[in-house]
């Protein structure tokens, strides 16, 4: 496992004896400390898409953050308010976020603590990026029936019919998901949650990527997103309250 300590970023997640690596970072992705990172695991916090009050996807994934602990396959990073982040979002928190290596399975869990003298809202997302074989032979399992916002689509509510399957751009939200299952046509791996019944599938197609400077021209082939996120609709979190959320990556055999 490795990771970036600025914006938390968990960078590469490897299994087996080949170490086979299930998570997709951009060549061209920029580590300055000031741009989110193209791949891996952003942590998206306070806010999920357009942000009237600061950066799309909020500040948690451009942040500079502390490791409370580190051992051979678990760290723990924690985030506070600053003045920066004050001026933006004028509250004081607390979030904790544990990462932890199983056994074919990398596991995270997300402690948001409201420290503030009043309550405010929040939505959360792990914005992960699943490295896959080829977009062609890769579906998702799990949605079927499920209701989405299709962000492509001017956020039209939409219903999944079968299998998730990548044809062109996709961005959608799916709202109150169980758990889902990526299959690219060699491996399996699925996502578990707890705390995060939203799941977002996002691949930019041809141009997306083209137009993305930070993005691989080929990543569309090479990758999909799918994040397990609190982001259909906000969290209220009172003073002194503490929400846990948790999702684990695992490797089927």
């Amino acid at each position: 496992m490795f990771y970036r300590i600025p914006g938390a970023t968990i960078l590469s997640w490897k299994t087996g004896a080949d170490q086979a690596e299930h998570l997709y970072v951009s060549k061209t992705a920029v580590f300055d400390n000031k741009k989110a990172i193209r791949g891996g695991v952003p942590f998206v916090f306070p806010n999920f898409g357009p942000w009237s009050l600061g950066p799309q996807h909020g500040f948690a994934r451009i942040s500079m953050w502390s490791l409370q602990r580190r051992e051979a396959h678990k760290v723990v990073f924690k985030l506070t308010e600053t003045e920066a982040s004050k001026e933006m979002w004028p509250f004081t928190f607390e979030v904790f976020y544990t990462v932890e290596l199983a056994p074919n399975a990398l596991q995270m869990r997300v402690d948001v603590c409201n420290t503030d003298k009043q309550p405010w809202d929040f939505t959360l997302l792990l914005h992960t990026y699943l490295k896959v074989a080829d977009i062609s032979t890769t579906i998702v399992k799990g949605l079927d029936k499920v209701t989405y916002i299709d962000k492509i689509n001017k956020g039209r509510n939409a219903t999944q019919e079968g299998d998730v399957v990548i044809t062109g751009a996709t961005d959608r939200v799916y709202r109150n998901t169980g758990d889902v299952e990526v299959f690219d046509g060699t491996r399996r791996v699925v996502v578990e949650k707890h705390g995060l019944p939203d799941t977002v599938v996002w691949n930019p197609w041809v141009e997306g990527c083209a137009s993305m400077g930070d993005l691989d021209d080929d990543a569309w082939q090479k990758m999909i997103c799918v994040e397990a996120g609190k982001v259909a609709e906000f969290v209220t979190l009172q003073p002194g309250e503490i929400y846990i959320a948790k999702s684990t990556l695992r490797l089927l055999i």
